[in-house]
């Protein structure tokens, strides 16, 4: 979960393709992750249900991404492993920007014969994807 958004959406609309052909009929794929939805009010109504609940909570002070790597990359045992994945992984350098509706069309695109969001909380959703 939450990884797919870091892939450009040519890479992401292959890996659609791939997924759907190694799947037999009736297959599921699952993606959670972030994504806007189609209306600009309504993602930026989702950001704000995001912060007000990150506020009830009390998470707004979490270490941000980047510090946390940081943090990785400082760390002598830590440091080496980050060079070895890195290697081993996808380049990436920003989210993708897709919609949820987006990547429902890609899906289909792809073979999936019903794509649907099962859950929502704000701009994170879980979309299945059935071929």
């Amino acid at each position: 979960s939450t990884a797919l958004h870091w892939l450009t959406p040519d890479a992401l609309a292959a890996l659609c393709r791939t997924v759907a052909g190694q799947l037999r009929a009736g297959g599921v794929f699952v993606d959670a992750d972030h994504r806007a939805l189609d209306e600009p009010v309504a993602t930026d109504l989702a950001r704000h249900v995001r912060t007000a609940r990150a506020l009830r909570v009390g998470v707004t002070a979490n270490e941000d991404w980047r510090a946390w790597w940081d943090g990785v990359l400082a760390d002598p045992d830590l440091a080496p492993l980050v060079d070895e994945r890195s290697s081993a992984t996808i380049a990436h350098s920003a989210e993708n920007g897709l919609t949820i509706g987006e990547q429902e069309a890609m899906l289909r695109a792809a073979g999936f014969s019903t794509v649907a969001p099962v859950w929502q909380w704000g701009d994170d959703h879980v979309l299945v994807g059935v071929r």
